[in-house]
């Protein structure tokens, strides 16, 4: 779809649906990938071993966007192994819905470290190279960043710093030539969606009524918004920066 010879990427939370397809789609294209992975080694096994038959074009690394010192590890390794870094996608999240009053503070905490403060130190660690090769940083985040989200208060409270994270990046470092968006998928067709659908009989009806208002009519698959993102990396963008790009089928037009 998109080009990306000579590149090479990190994309922390690699395992995922949206995060593999975009981990898939970088390497079909050309790129060199580095992709983190928390818990799932069988399937970032799995990846790697599925991409990496002729030439070594991507590794998997165990991280942990919560903990500083393994950001700076990702980053490093990824240098150490590729060269430098052209290309910062991240797709980490943390997954629950419930309703505020019933948020615990450990889910809270939680959601604020992988949302948003890791994602600082994550940008922190990789933007030196980033500087190196006038790179693309991509942050998958959600729609909820822009509208908000019944049932994922603090979640969409970190989307929408992420949001304007982003836009802070872009401006400070576009004469650098260093481009940042974000992504903003709504439900997707993927297992987390599955996941909320079955967390609870109040997060069942909550995500039965999202999808239902969705004017596509259907859920967007995981490399529909990859496509998105792989776009917004390429060399194919050469101008956007800034900006906060929906990829929900509709559901969001703002």
């Amino acid at each position: 779809m998109f080009q990306f010879n000579n590149k090479v990427a990190l994309v922390v939370g690699g395992t995922g649906g949206i995060g593999q397809s975009i981990v898939r789609g970088l390497v079909a294209g050309g790129a060199k990938v580095a992709f983190s992975y928390r818990s799932n080694a069988a399937i970032a096994e799995q990846i790697v071993s599925d991409l990496s038959e002729r030439e070594k074009k991507c590794i998997a690394l165990q991280g942990d966007i919560t903990d500083i010192s393994s950001t700076r590890n990702m980053v490093q390794a990824t240098v150490e192994e590729f060269g430098g870094i052209d290309i910062l996608i991240n797709t980490a999240g943390w997954h629950t819905m419930c309703p505020f009053l019933e948020d615990t503070s450990e889910n809270i905490e939680a959601v604020i470290d992988v949302e948003f403060r890791g994602v600082i130190y994550l940008v922190q660690a990789a933007l030196p190279a980033l500087l190196q090769r006038n790179g693309k940083i991509v942050f998958v985040g959600s729609d909820s960043g822009k509208v908000g989200n019944t049932g994922m208060a603090v979640s969409a409270g970190c989307r929408g710093a992420i949001n304007a994270f982003a836009k802070s990046l872009a401006r400070e470092y576009a004469r650098d030539g260093v481009l940042v968006n974000v992504v903003a998928p709504g439900p997707t067709d993927d297992e987390l969606w599955k996941h909320f659908k079955t967390q609870s009989e109040w997060a069942s009806k909550v995500s039965t009524a999202m999808e239902r208002a969705i004017p596509l009519r259907r859920l967007p698959r995981p490399e529909e918004v990859a496509a998105v993102a792989l776009f917004l990396a390429s060399d194919a963008n050469t101008v956007m920066t800034g900006q906060v790009v929906s990829a929900s089928g509709g559901l969001t037009m703002c």
